[in-house]
């Protein structure tokens, strides 16, 4: 199943409980929130009963799927397939990784008023006896915020490449439509390096 599939069907599961569990005490701010917003004039028993008859009203109450980490566990478990010793790095906290701009490696949680470090290490593995070090994106549509999110891929390789004594490899997970004309052309950018690996989960 592709990723996109795999956000599309978490997501109506969670439109699904939704609908069962509307008057539980879990959705209670949120249905205020919209008794709130339309001055009262809405009641508590009207939203519940329009949320229990259409799944485009529960959509408002439902979990956003792509927050709920399905795509890291997913990848995570299609990459331990391949290698069982890639492991998902947090973050942030003491286990996090960065690049500086001349290729260290930075241990920790991200100083706030640096703006020189590479997104974090997404998964570490071993892989013909060398740490490979990946960074993963999930981009979907166009836009200025999804061109962020391309260039924080690259940036993370350029960081890492600037380390004088490189003895790790690299490499990037991208999936979305996003990447559809820009996955073989990055490969093609770092084709030279052969411990940089590109690719798509779902391919």
């Amino acid at each position: 199943m592709k990723i996109k599939d795999l956000i599309k069907q978490q997501q109506l599961l969670n439109i699904d409980e939704v609908c069962k569990n509307i008057e539980s005490k879990e959705y209670e701010y949120k249905i205020n929130q919209v008794i709130n917003l339309f001055n009262g004039k809405i009641t508590k028993e009207e939203i519940i009963y329009e949320v229990k008859n259409s799944k485009i009203a529960s959509l408002y109450f439902a979990k956003p799927a792509i927050k709920q980490n399905i795509i890291e566990k997913e990848i995570l478990y299609r990459l331990q397939k391949i290698n069982n010793t890639f492991k998902k790095l947090p973050n942030n906290g003491k286990d996090s990784i960065r690049f500086d701009n001349k290729g260290n490696l930075i241990y920790g949680s991200k100083p706030k008023i640096s703006i020189n470090l590479s997104k974090s290490v997404d998964y570490i593995a071993n892989i013909d006896n060398k740490i490979y070090y990946f960074a993963q994106k999930y981009t979907s549509g166009n836009g200025g915020s999804q061109d962020n999110q391309y260039n924080d891929a690259i940036y993370f390789i350029e960081c890492a490449l600037k380390n004088k004594n490189r003895d790790f490899g690299l490499g990037l997970v991208l999936d979305g439509d996003y990447y559809d004309d820009k996955l073989s052309k990055l490969k093609e950018r770092y084709s030279k390096y052969k411990d940089i690996l590109i690719l798509s989960i779902d391919n």
